[in-house]
């Protein structure tokens, strides 16, 4: 029977959706100490992994398209979500003796981990990540540029990710029929803004990339090894976290980067040492580039000829630097050990100093310069 529960391929994931609640309500009567219960769900668990197909990088890389099949698979996707949210912590699951559970919750919620874990979850949502970074990015300079970044910052998700203004403006079929509960599966922020849950695949599939990971390395009894976290997921996902972290997102969406980016560092310190550390690198490489200064293998800047800024290069250039001066001043340290990583920070203040005298940008050269020299300001 748990062989042919695979939705189709043509169901669309709306009519997937009472499938999927019969299956999370048929979880919670199994018992995790009775050995046919743990084959039971582990056979359910198997063939709905396989069927989101979480070992093909390729597919997985098509899951920012929106089609039929794709929302089946958001669909599971928040179905292990729920899984696994039904219990906090893996040693709130487990007694004394191995392989015992207190109760349901915890003996569904950790086999739901464990599975996704060696199934390649890791490697599906960092893929899915990446794969919506563009959008993303684009997504936040319209806002920007349009001035609509109110919204996001009110906590709803971003609108237009899937349609264009003139879309929104057509009128959509009606669903006859009862509409079915999604309030379990779905946060309760899309089910607010959104008639259709689907039109914010976008959003709702960010969230719930980011969001496995980390209920995965907070239950798993089957955690991936040191090595093979460290070297293999750690370091891409810590800079694509890094990246979403810069971007203007919606309220939830931040939440769910900062909570799996900050337990990956593994405290406030660390947290806030590697998003300065990314935000410095990015807008330090930004004025590098505004001012045509290349740096040689000598640390010796070669600028053939010292350039004109525009008006508008001038603002850019303010712009990035005020970022940096913020942090420098706010965690005076984090500054001074990017400076003291990237030698040739100072060099480049330096240079720029010596030749663009506006009265908006050399105050916060010298405040840069300062941060960096000076042990006067506090370090954090």
């Amino acid at each position: 029977t748990i062989l042919n529960i695979q939705p189709s391929d043509n169901c669309k994931g709306v009519k997937a959706i009472p499938l999927i609640q019969v299956i999370l309500m048929l979880t919670t009567d199994l018992n995790g100490n009775n050995e046919r219960d743990q084959k039971v769900l582990n056979e359910l668990l198997s063939a709905l992994v396989d069927y989101v197909e979480m070992d093909s990088i390729s597919n997985t890389f098509k899951m920012k398209d929106r089609n039929d099949k794709n929302e089946v698979r958001l669909v599971l996707l928040c179905l292990f979500g729920v899984l696994m949210g039904k219990t906090k912590s893996k040693q709130a699951g487990t007694t004394s003796p191995p392989h015992q559970f207190k109760d349901n919750a915890s003996f569904v919620a950790s086999t739901t981990a464990s599975i996704l874990s060696n199934n390649g979850a890791f490697t599906f949502s960092l893929v899915v990540m990446e794969s919506l970074l563009e959008h993303w990015k684009r997504v936040s300079s319209e806002q920007s540029a349009n001035g609509s970044s109110s919204t996001a910052a009110a906590g709803t998700p971003i609108a237009g990710a899937t349609t264009t203004p003139t879309q929104n403006n057509l009128l959509k079929p009606i669903r006859h029929g009862a509409k079915p509960d999604i309030s379990m599966l779905i946060p309760h922020n899309y089910l607010k803004n959104y008639p259709d849950i689907f039109d914010s695949y976008d959003a709702l599939l960010t969230e719930i990339s980011v969001r496995l990971p980390y209920q995965i390395l907070r239950l798993s009894a089957t955690h991936p090894g040191p090595y093979d976290w460290y070297h293999n997921y750690c370091e891409n996902m810590t800079y694509t976290l890094c990246e979403y972290m810069m971007l203007n997102l919606n309220a939830l969406l931040r939440r769910q980067v900062r909570k799996l980016l900050m337990y990956i560092c593994g405290n406030k310190e660390k947290f806030r040492m590697f998003r300065d550390g990314h935000s410095l690198d990015v807008h330090f490489n930004f004025v590098k580039e505004i001012c045509s200064l290349f740096n040689t293998k000598n640390l010796v800047l070669s600028n053939q000829s010292i350039p004109i800024l525009s008006y508008d290069s001038l603002v850019d250039l303010t712009e990035h630097l005020r970022t940096c001066q913020e942090i420098s001043q706010i965690r005076t340290g984090n500054w001074q050990k990017f400076c003291l990583i990237h030698e040739d920070v100072i060099p480049v203040l330096i240079e720029i100093a010596c030749y663009q005298l506006d009265d908006g940008v050399s105050p916060i050269l010298l405040q840069l310069l300062q941060a960096a020299l000076c042990n006067n300001i506090q370090a954090v």
